[in-house]
């Protein structure tokens, strides 16, 4: 037996000897196992992940089910997961089932660095949350209770990365002081590397204790209000204490909290408090934190990992292709050496060896792609997502080592067979003959190129629905003009600017870009459009009976010009103007989906309104006009009911305002002039978001471009790989049958009858490869429909289309060999054989 040493030696003299076969091998097997581990790479920060803090299977989340009323603020699509500061505090107080309990909240910032005031992230924290978590640092103390109690003084913790990229890494920054929100605060520390937030996807700069909210939140002070809900809590297990059991011991607790609560909604014995009553608390797994990325990009991502393991599977099956048909070069040499009393073993061994070096090597080179491809896919996100900053591209222990498992699994498994398949020759016929390939052979070869076929006419199916999704998601009628539109957002309450100040600023703001060379009109509203943000509330609506009682809707506050600066066509009345004041009458414009649910035909101008449920609902808001509906959060919205209202009467919690500004030219050549006109107003206010409207449209589709984008990628290698794959087996099958082709050229078959037999056979591959991948769209399109907008996987109009594609293809790279086989010379091909 040889040692394996030797066998790795005779590998890489047998590679080298074939640069050709190891180039193509290793190609597909780089761009197979790449892709695989950039996308698992993300999905495994993403969805797999446990936080880098100490033992993370001991944490639970908290969350609530049941009706919370009051207000909630939450960038979480599950509104359970939010509660008060006051329950947080019971909770952690007096549950004996936690060793610990941790609150968080995240906030915008505006930081001053240095000489200039910049927009940060950042996250109001408990006082015990570091030391919940069991996070350090690495320089100063992390954040004590002692520094979450009223009157303590005020200090942050800043994020390793931050202290890197803000100060270069500097130790003096210990106790340095910044200016947050326009207060001063103490810097206390800097956390540990590794560690970002309990928020997975999100890279606060700055750890603030939460008795600061006041500063971090100037809109809305209300730590001690129980109807509040805005802190995510997490909690460590009591040791010996499961999550199972702890569920049930906090029950009693929650109850019993949730009945002291009941006077706080002025609804004792309603339905609605016995429901509030009735709410459970629940201990989700907390070890791998919260997240509103994972909502967003989680089935996006699990789509993609799908996509690339097909094409891996190619890129295998393309491997073993290859294997097999190195090995039916080289079936002399193998039976030379059987016969001279090599074990089959030791030939197994040695062949696989060699596709093991095959792919690691391969998996190496992959490692490669996937920092480069991570790094591309990471640039396809929007900047205002900072994921370069909370998701790293570089591969980790994780990534190599599923890279390395992945790698040896593809050695391994697809070159078994070919090995097995290799070394059981019969050694009388090929030590007498050139070393024809057995049957067997082609059966294997055939069986790869027809699953290669199918894989790629489903990776290219998956290409095109993508593709049309996107496409119908760009084609769709915004219900406004996103053309010759710029768009900036301020938070001049982080600023301290309060209400009627906030309200000035944001008037001459809207004045100043008004003047502005080439503005035709500028406007702002509280909510972004398209920004995947919305504000809703509870209205009652006059002489509508229950279908406007206590209805949810969407509304802005908006300033004056908003709607024809957006382009929003006004259907009936008019829009909100400088008349609608901060003490006028109250007026709102609704849309066309809210009018036709209220009134159906009839018009509702001049029809009354209020904010609120029941019968004490003051109705004193007129409706003074129609728009037409417009996309409000997402393109994928259908059209739903609408207010808008003048921003001059929002009586309070102003903060945020996003402006528009409509161009005769090009809307880019006017932000420095935009954010020119912010410095000379207040020279410390951040703009951020600075963008074209058109540039937000397609921000807010990004994910729709990046998985259609790599799924047309990944289709186009995949077809390439089958192409191969079909191009090799066919021109071995002529090779294979030269000695018949030329038994019927010698009896008399023209070329053209050559031709059409070998492309016979190729239709009959790609045929075998289509009836294999119909059945199986069927239950992947009902994996990816929720992905999909106006576009159908398992369409038959599509499959077909794909079936001909397929097939044209198909027979081009039959086509060659076919060729070949017509010109073969009939006397030369017997004396041959």
């Amino acid at each position: 037996m040889g040692s394996l040493a030797q066998d790795l030696r005779l590998a890489l003299r047998s590679l080298g000897r074939s640069p050709l076969f190891t180039a193509v091998a290793l190609l597909s097997l780089a761009v197979g196992i790449g892709a695989n581990a950039a996308i698992f790479g993300l999905l495994d920060q993403v969805l797999l992940r446990a936080l880098p803090v100490r033992q993370p299977a001991r944490l639970v989340m908290l969350s609530a089910t049941g009706p919370n009323p009051g207000h909630t603020d939450s960038s979480y699509t599950d509104d359970g997961i939010c509660f008060s500061y006051p329950l947080y505090r019971d909770l952690r107080d007096r549950s004996p089932v936690f060793a610990g309990a941790l609150a968080r909240f995240p906030v915008g910032a505006s930081v001053a660095w240095g000489a200039k005031s910049e927009h940060a992230s950042a996250e109001l924290v408990s006082g015990n949350y570091f030391a919940v978590l069991g996070v350090g640092t690495v320089l100063g103390r992390p954040l004590a209770p002692e520094d979450d109690r009223p009157g303590a003084p005020p200090v942050v913790l800043l994020s390793y990365g931050a202290w890197h990229r803000r100060f270069g890494g500097d130790p003096a920054v210990l106790g340095r002081t910044l200016r947050v929100n326009g207060r001063p605060f103490a810097v206390a520390g800097v956390v540990e590397p590794g560690f970002r937030s309990a928020g997975i996807g999100e890279a606060p700069e700055l750890f603030v204790p939460i008795v600061d909210k006041v500063v971090m939140t100037p809109r809305w002070n209300d730590l001690e209000d129980r109807r509040s809900s805005w802190l995510n809590v997490f909690a460590r297990l009591a040791p010996g204490v499961s999550r199972e059991r702890a569920e049930a011991g906090t029950a009693p607790l929650f109850h019993a909290l949730m009945e002291a609560e009941v006077p706080t909604l002025g609804s004792r014995g309603s339905p609605t408090a016995g429901r509030f009553v009735a709410r459970h608390l629940s201990l989700l797994p907390g070890g791998r934190g919260v997240s509103s990325v994972r909502e967003q990009f989680g089935k996006p991502l699990l789509v993609l990992m799908g996509m690339v393991a097909l094409l891996l599977l190619i890129a295998c099956a393309n491997l073993a292709g290859l294997l097999v048909a190195r090995a039916a070069a080289r079936q002399k040499e193998i039976a030379i050496r059987l016969a001279l009393g090599a074990g089959r073993g030791r030939l197994v061994r040695q062949l696989l060896v060699e596709s093991a070096l095959l792919a690691l090597a391969g998996g190496a080179l992959g490692l490669l792609v996937a920092a480069w491809g991570g790094r591309i896919l990471l640039r396809l996100i929007p900047e205002d997502y900072d994921l370069g900053s909370a998701f790293t591209v570089s591969p980790d222990g994780r990534v190599l080592g599923f890279t390395l498992l992945v790698a040896l699994a593809t050695g391994l498994a697809f070159g078994l067979i070919p090995a097995l398949q290799a070394t059981r020759p019969a050694l009388a016929p090929v030590l007498r003959t050139q070393g024809a390939a057995e049957p067997g052979e082609v059966r294997l070869r055939k069986s790869l190129v027809v699953a290669q076929v199918a894989v790629s006419l489903l990776l290219l199916l998956g290409a095109l629905v993508f593709s049309k999704s996107f496409a119908n998601l760009r084609r769709l009628d915004l219900g406004f003009r996103p053309g010759h539109l710029m768009t900036f957002a301020l938070d001049a309450s982080l600023n301290g600017y309060r209400e009627p100040a906030i309200r000035a600023l944001y008037r001459r703001v809207a004045d100043e870009a008004s003047t502005l060379p080439g503005v035709s009109s500028a406007s702002f509203a509280e909510v972004g459009v398209l920004t995947n943000s919305e504000s809703t509330s509870n209205f009652t609506f006059a002489g509508t009976g229950e279908v406007g009682d206590n209805l949810q809707v969407a509304e802005n506050w908006v300033a004056p010009g908003f709607l024809s600066t957006l382009g929003v066509p006004l259907l009936a009345g008019r829009e909100i103007t400088a008349a609608d004041r901060e003490r006028g009458e109250p007026v709102a414009v609704v849309n066309e989906s809210l009018a036709r649910k209220l009134y159906g035909s009839a018009s509702p101008l001049g029809r009354r309104l209020g904010h609120g449920s029941g019968r004490g609902t003051k109705l004193d808001t007129t409706i003074v006009g129609v728009v037409r509906d417009a996309k409000y959060e997402s393109l994928r919205e259908g059209g739903h009911p609408f207010l808008y209202f003048p921003f001059a009467q929002k009586a309070k919690n102003l903060g945020p305002a996003t402006f528009y500004v409509r161009t005769a030219a090009s809307p880019a050549a006017l932000g420095p002039m935009l954010a020119g006109a912010v410095r000379r107003l207040d020279p410390d206010l951040p703009v951020t978001e600075l963008k074209t409207m058109e540039d937000q449209v397609d921000e807010s589709i990004f994910l729709d471009r990046v998985v259609s984008t790599l799924a047309a990628f990944f289709g186009a290698f995949a077809l390439a790989l089958a192409v191969l794959g079909l191009y090799g087996v066919m021109a071995y099958v002529v090779t294979r049958r030269s000695r018949e082709i030329g038994i019927r050229m010698a009896l008399g078959a023209d070329r053209a009858a050559v031709v059409k037999l070998v492309l016979a056979e190729v239709a009959i591959l790609v045929a075998a490869g289509v009836a294999l991948a119909v059945p199986a769209s069927v239950p992947l399109a009902r994996l990816v429909r929720h992905q999909l907008y106006g576009a159908a996987m398992a369409d038959p109009a599509t499959l077909a289309t794909l079936t001909a594609l397929m097939a044209l293809v198909g027979l081009s790279a039959g086509y060659l060999p076919a060729r070949r086989a017509s010109r073969l010379d009939p006397l030369r091909a017997l004396k041959e054989e």
